[in-house]
């Protein structure tokens, strides 16, 4: 399970210093993976600062989801032409895994775009 919480100090895209930002989210390899590992979030308007708090719940083996890091990109949407994108990262879920077995308990990961 992935908790996208939201996002501080985004470009503003469109006109009025805003974005209309959404994510998607990735998990595994972009070959095998099935279309459920591809989330989308839903698109939060005028803001540059966006919270979403949504869940997203990844059915599969663990090794099939950590073979590739998570990929998660912000795009700003437009009733016109093609979404902006605003920035994009990767987590390594192996590491965030391996973190919590360590520690005994899942943690929060803050990602720089």
């Amino acid at each position: 399970e992935v908790t996208l919480k939201g996002a501080v100090g985004l470009r503003a895209a469109d006109r009025g210093g805003k974005s209309d930002p959404y994510a998607k989210i990735f998990v595994g390899k972009k070959a095998t993976a099935p279309a459920a590992w591809r989330v989308r979030s839903r698109t939060v308007p005028k803001t540059v600062e966006p919270v979403w708090d949504e869940k997203f719940k990844f059915s599969g083996t663990i090794s099939d989801m950590v073979c590739a890091p998570l990929r998660l990109s912000i795009f700003d949407e437009d009733q016109v032409g093609m979404d902006d994108l605003l920035g994009s990262a990767e987590v390594d879920l192996e590491l965030v895994l391996l973190s919590a077995v360590q520690v005994g308990k899942m943690r929060r990961v803050r990602v720089p775009l």
